[in-house]
């Protein structure tokens, strides 16, 4: 093989060098500068769950995780927020790729992380480690031309400018509150990505302005922000998140009444939002909707009782995991409001499905029925996939913020 798996060492400044450069030079992204890596990287790594692929004691393969609680229906779990995955292009196809996720799986498994989470570059090449589509996104554009809003909330409030580091005190507690009711969010940001942001590194920028702040205020509370950046007469809307309807309307009148720019970006914002709804002339908002989060369920078993259900239920599910062979099995799935128990079961299996077809229904981002049209399921009972569409809906479709 000529090459082994194991996290970094993060004492040797010179292996976390290689792992940052191969990194960098498997994505394209000219090499990284030491003043970046000690400012950027170096601090944010917990190294135990930075994998390399090792090879003659040169990194040639890299893979990555933290550690959070992610939003499901009724609740929160443990799931590891996967990035930084990367092969060097001279050792492609040698298995590297598929021995880092195996890897970076079993420890995920070890640690006690129900579900991991990624953002795939290509949609061609984790569904073969288990990973499904999990929510998606739209990346919207709309001339300033054409942003008169005809229905909107009316609010009082207020929309301010704060500093790098108001931002840094106010905006963490308005993410939490408006992540709670949203499946497939985060629950909460580890504080040195809000670090970031106030650093705000010109690398991270890519050639556009520093990060603008505001936050809308009603009767003395903040219930809602706004992270933009511009790009010569473009407005680009980093991040902007609501806890109210008002909220929401007053900061997209605030980003459409910016002087001097001509067209407004938004990328990865969620597929029900209201914004199209409120235009007067809503076929002048660009929508390009594609697949956002990748989802894994890394313990079948705690993931499916870890939720709860729109309808009571009871399925029988086989699913098929060779990837990750503890998940292999038949699962007797008790579930409802009020909460769920999943076990191991000798039973006859109402539904036969994947492990990655699973991950993708999870959230309810796709129905049961729709992966049985497209020939991904096997229904052995009748009426179980009119149960699996009704137990697993969600009254919000699941949306994950990637674009930290």
């Amino acid at each position: 093989m000529g090459w082994e798996i194991r996290p970094v060492a993060g004492e040797d400044g010179k292996e976390f060098d290689d792992w940052a450069t191969t990194l960098a030079t498997a994505l394209s992204r000219g090499r990284f500068s030491e003043e970046n890596i000690s400012s950027i990287d170096r601090p944010t790594y917990q190294w135990e769950r930075s994998l390399g692929a090792i090879e003659d004691s040169v990194v040639v393969g890299t893979a990555h995780s933290y550690r959070y609680d992610l939003i499901v229906p009724g609740g929160k779990l443990p799931f590891a927020g996967v990035g930084w995955v990367s092969v060097r292009p001279t050792h492609r196809r040698r298995g590297i790729l598929t021995a880092l996720m195996k890897r970076q799986l079993e420890d995920m498994y070890e640690r006690g992380e129900t579900l991991a989470t990624l953002g795939s570059s290509e949609s061609i090449i984790y569904g073969r480690y288990g990973y499904g589509i999990g929510a998606m996104k739209e990346n919207w554009r709309i001339e300033r031309k054409h942003t008169a809003i005809e229905f909107a909330a009316e609010t009082s409030g207020r929309t301010v400018f704060v500093s790098p580091a108001e931002m840094r005190e106010i905006f963490p507690g308005v993410y939490e509150r408006v992540a709670a009711g949203r499946p497939g969010m985060a629950a909460s940001r580890p504080g040195f990505i809000w670090d970031t942001w106030v650093a705000d590194y010109e690398p991270l920028r890519r050639g556009s302005s520093a990060g603008y702040y505001a936050i809308h205020e009603l009767d003395g509370e903040i219930d809602g922000y706004v992270c933009y950046r511009t790009a010569g007469n473009t407005l680009i809307v980093r991040e902007l998140l609501a806890a109210s309807d008002a909220a929401y309307a007053a900061l997209w009148q605030f980003c459409f009444g910016v002087d001097l720019k001509t067209e407004i970006e938004a990328p990865g914002r969620a597929v029900d939002e209201q914004l199209v709804w409120m235009l007067a002339d809503p076929r002048r908002l660009e929508r390009i909707k594609t697949d956002g989060m990748w989802i894994r369920l890394v313990d079948v078993k705690t993931a499916l009782s870890g939720r709860r259900y729109a309808q009571n239920g009871r399925l029988v599910i086989e699913v098929q995991d060779p990837v990750c062979p503890w998940n292999e099995g038949y699962y007797e799935l008790d579930g409802g409001p009020a909460g769920a128990e999943c076990r191991l079961t000798k039973d006859s299996p109402d539904l036969v499905l994947s492990a990655t077809n699973l991950a993708s229904t999870y959230l309810g981002t796709i129905k049961f029925s729709t992966l049985y049209c497209a020939g991904h399921i096997e229904e052995r009972s009748s009426g179980a996939l009119a149960r699996a569409d009704s137990m697993f809906s969600a009254s919000r479709e699941p949306w994950c913020i990637l674009h930290w």
